[in-house]
């Protein structure tokens, strides 16, 4: 069982490394020289631009992967591909919101603000626990409820910190 989520886990994490990390850390220079040069109207609307690139390229491969899950898990590997395939649909879920968050959390740092996504991460740590213990319990979901805890936790970190940015930048999303 463990192992049936740790496989579906490292097929999740592929599209969020390919996807939003490289996305993100290709895009974090250009943002920060915006805010060096101090062309905060150039910064939104380079990071709006990004965020919709990561949006429109991470939602089909979220589609992709939700319904071709069984095919991976029996393609790449051959043992408990049926769990595999159970935990890679509910951790489906937390590619999106996880590539997204990639770029949120630069946001942060190009403004040279390290400490919100800190304490976000931390409440999303203790969330994790929390959910953990209630959803894989052999009662509720099992080594699904890992899953499901972790794209539950992902979702609400993305709208957390985004909800910070948008109160701290009232501009950043605006019409």
């Amino acid at each position: 069982v463990v192992s049936s989520y740790e496989n579906a886990f490292t097929i999740h994490t592929a599209p969020v490394l390919l996807i939003g990390s490289s996305i993100s850390t290709a895009a974090f220079p250009r943002l920060t020289e915006r805010l060096a040069t101090g062309r905060t109207d150039l910064f939104r609307k380079d990071f709006v631009g990004v965020l919709r690139v990561l949006m429109w390229l991470s939602m089909p491969v979220v589609v992709l992967v939700y319904f071709c899950r069984g095919y991976l898990a029996r393609i790449i590997f051959t043992q408990g591909s049926p769990d595999i395939a159970l935990i890679l649909g509910f951790l489906s879920i937390a590619i999106f919101f996880r590539s997204i968050y990639t770029l949120i959390s630069r946001y942060f740092y190009a403004h040279k603000d390290t400490t919100t996504p800190l304490l976000i991460s931390l409440f999303a740590i203790a969330l994790n626990i929390i959910l953990v213990f209630t959803l894989a319990s052999p009662e509720a979901y099992g080594a699904a409820g890992l899953a499901l805890a972790q794209s539950i936790v992902s979702a609400s970190e993305v709208f957390i910190i985004g909800l910070v940015m948008v109160l701290r930048d009232r501009k950043i999303l605006d019409k």
